[in-house]
């Protein structure tokens, strides 16, 4: 996909922070990151909010346009948005959320945190959710990749298909309880971070 901007600097130059987007950070050891978030790629906002919980670093660039966010998109390794850099840059441990296409409900896992990967691969298995190695598309293997600026030069990168968001956050009230997707959520959400507390 062609980005519509090749830098922050370039996006910043013609989109006003606080109206076209917004950045939310909180800085502490492990960090997790949507780059894409808001209206630029459905849930990964959520997502990286959940997984943070109240002990990870939280960084969330979103898009708050009525249309058009799309052009906000600045790949992962592009993203130079100095807040986010300094951020990964202090942290053991990375791991980016990320949307991406497809009809069957797959969180694909890349980057060049192996073990890491690997075991937020069984995790999520075991979790009975569908979970393959990133093909070379959206591997997240790349050093300028943003999950690779971290300390250790490896990081993770998770890329949600379409489906699985809307599986995550599609919710069904019977008799005014929140159950069934919304659980899925919780499911995966708990599976991700158990993989992470096994690594440290």
């Amino acid at each position: 996909m062609s980005e519509h901007y090749s830098s922050y600097a370039e996006l910043a130059e013609q989109e006003t922070e606080g109206i076209d987007y917004r950045i939310e950070m909180t800085d502490r050891s492990v960090a997790i990151l949507a780059i894409h978030g808001g209206n630029i790629e459905f849930g990964t906002s959520d997502i990286a909010r959940r997984m943070a919980g109240e002990d990870y670093s939280l960084y969330l660039f979103e898009g708050l346009k009525p249309s058009g966010n799309r052009q906000l998109h600045l790949t992962s390794t592009r993203f130079d948005e100095p807040r986010a850099l300094q951020l990964v840059r202090n942290a053991g441990k990375v791991i980016t959320v990320h949307g991406c296409g497809g009809l069957e409900a797959v969180c694909y896992v890349g980057g060049r945190d192996t073990d890491l990967r690997d075991r937020i691969l069984e995790k999520l298995r075991k979790a009975d959710f569908q979970a393959e190695v990133a093909p070379p598309d959206i591997a997240g293997t790349h050093p300028e990749n943003i999950c690779n600026q971290g300390t250790t030069g490896a990081g993770v990168q998770l890329e949600l298909t379409r489906t699985l968001r809307d599986q995550l956050f599609e919710p069904e009230f019977v008799r005014d309880r929140l159950t069934g997707r919304q659980r899925n959520l919780d499911r995966f959400v708990k599976a991700v971070r158990s993989a992470l507390s096994s690594t440290e």
